[in-house]
């Protein structure tokens, strides 16, 4: 009893989760931009720690831009459940249909405009099951049908907009048709099943797609036609509505696209692709619908584009590429799809671009890279994909570019850069660092490599002393000084905190005589400032606090 007491004192008194994050949010969306038509409302999951963030939650509505109900819907973590029900813009209701996680469940039905029903039934988790009604819109019946667990639609009676019934006891055809009244569709059914011949015909009357039906499958030959074209488009070959056999796919030019063979809906054997020009495109072999074996990939000019291996639809061994000019492009070896041992990549004109080794797809070991001339541009190693250890690059010209270190693919420790004639550009150290910041309602912690502690810069013309740099974990901080033409005397000094401007701003003439101190506090004007002329007496001294000039005019000073 008495540690039923404690768990509930502790569950009451200690701050949860839900007192800091509330659980929904109301969201509205609107059709116009001064938010005056409203085109959703509902609520949304607003738990930015769950998976099922943003998702819709509870009874949501839709309108339409005058107005009216479009829609009313219930939503479990975006899913839809319980009863849904769908408005025509007129007001009346189009459709009424339950739902379980997602998928039509239950009863359905289907309205006309003029609010007569269309057509009823039940569905099983996404499935129609069993017997189903249509209606035509003046209320008369159209088709009763019955659907099994497979969703097998076996057709008892079907009556034409003619009222003729031309289905009677699961046995007869059926023939849809356009506004225009031509032949859209002709099916024969046997025992409540499709049976016999198929026909889809164009608007034209000529055909579309035909085939033959067994049982209820699709069995034989299978041709389908191009819309707007008089050509055949594919012929396939069925098995108990398996595809089984020979496959042929054509060019609206009637040239072939595609040719191989299936067996129960997989894809074995030879296949080959071929351009609209018939030209080779690609080649190789199935097995159970997974690629095997060699495989060619061909440029339209015919020449090889791509040549390697398949096991089990998973590129596995040597792999070659080529440029479009037949030259070698790259070439390495796949292990289970993904890269493994020694890669090599090219130029155009033949000269290596750069190599080194893959494990399990990702980089390791020593790599080197060269430009297009042959001269070296980079080398250092990998692990694991990342950068790791020495690295070093050159310019074009050969002279030294960079050389530093990473670790983790970070920069760290002393780093050197260079100017493309070869003197000193810079030099300093980096440092790993770890910084919070807000992505979606949720803290995150990112890492990422910084300059830390003293940095020099250096000019490219004779290698003199730009600038005496100061970082603390990225951010400026402690003494700068910056150096006029030639390195010795100094133009600037400064001194920040935090990133911030934080103390005496000192600036120098080319002689190196002071002529201004201007202090500083958090990037803002923060003290006195003071101004010399060039015989280094004071001509102007103003007062700031925060930014902000405390004195109306600057006191005991003809103005400059």
């Amino acid at each position: 009893m008495r540690i039923l007491i404690l768990l509930l004192v502790l569950l009451f008194s200690t701050p949860s989760f839900s007192q800091k994050v509330k659980p929904y949010e109301l969201e509205k969306t609107y059709w116009d931009k001064r938010k005056t038509n409203v085109r959703s409302v509902g609520y949304l999951n607003n738990n930015p720690y769950m998976s099922y963030f943003g998702t819709k939650e509870g009874e949501w509505k839709f309108y339409y831009k005058n107005g009216n109900l479009q829609e009313l819907s219930y939503f479990n973590r975006g899913k839809y459940v319980n009863e849904s029900l769908q408005y025509y813009e007129t007001g009346k209701l189009m459709i009424k249909g339950f739902f379980y996680l997602g998928e039509k469940d239950s009863t359905y039905t289907s309205y006309f405009k003029n609010g007569r029903i269309a057509e009823e039934g039940n569905y099983n988790r996404g499935k129609k099951a069993g017997v189903w009604q249509y209606w035509y819109v003046d209320s008369t019946v159209r088709k009763v049908a019955r659907y099994d667990s497979n969703e097998i639609e076996r057709v008892g009676s079907f009556w034409n907009k003619d009222k003729k019934q031309t289905i009677e006891k699961g046995n007869g055809n059926r023939i849809t048709t356009y506004e225009s009244g031509k032949i859209k569709e002709q099916f024969s059914y046997k025992d409540s099943l499709l049976h016999g011949e198929f026909k889809l015909k164009k608007a034209s009357q000529k055909t579309l797609m035909k085939g033959q039906h067994e049982n209820g499958a699709k069995h034989g030959n299978w041709k389908e036609y191009y819309t707007f074209f008089d050509q055949i488009k594919s012929e396939k070959t069925y098995i108990k509505d398996s595809l089984s056999g020979e496959y042929k796919a054509y060019f609206e030019n009637g040239k072939l696209n595609i040719e191989g063979e299936f067996n129960n809906n997989k894809k074995t054997g030879d296949w080959k692709w071929l351009d609209k020009k018939g030209g080779k495109d690609m080649e190789g072999q199935f097995i159970k619908n997974l690629q095997s074996g060699e495989w060619t990939f061909y440029y339209p000019s015919g020449k090889l584009k791509t040549k390697g291996s398949y096991l089990e639809g998973k590129r596995d061994g040597k792999w070659i590429y080529n440029y479009k000019n037949g030259r070698k492009f790259k070439q390495g070896s796949y292990k289970n799809n993904v890269k493994e041992g020694v890669w090599e990549v090219w130029f155009e004109n033949k000269k290596l671009s750069h190599k080194g080794a893959f494990k399990n797809g990702k980089e390791e070991g020593f790599w080197e890279s060269w430009y297009e001339k042959g001269n070296k541009k980079d080398e250092g190693s990998y692990s694991n994909g990342l950068f790791e250890g020495k690295w070093e690059g050159w310019y074009p010209n050969k002279r030294k570019r960079y050389e530093g270190s990473w670790k983790d693919n970070f920069k760290t420790g002393s780093w050197k850069y260079w100017h493309s004639n070869g003197i000193l550009k810079e030099e300093g150290k980096y440092k790993v660092v770890k910084e919070k910041r807000k992505k979606l309602k949720i803290e995150e912690e990112i890492t990422k490599s910084v300059k830390h502690g003293k940095w020099a810069m250096y000019s490219q013309n004779d290698g003199s002393l730009v600038s005496k740099e100061q970082y603390k974990s990225g951010k400026k901080h402690g003494k700068w000084t910056y150096y006029s033409p030639g390195g010795i005397l100094v133009s600037s000094s400064m001194k920040y905190k935090k990133g911030l401007l934080h103390g005496a701003f000192n600036s120098y003439d080319r002689g190196g005589r002071l002529i201004s101190i201007v202090n500083y506090k958090k990037n803002v004007k923060h003290g006195i400032m003071v101004v010399y002329d060039e015989k280094g007496k004071e001509v102007r001294k103003i007062k700031y606090k925060n930014g902000i000039n405390v004195e109306k005019k600057a006191l005991n000073y003809a103005p400059i």
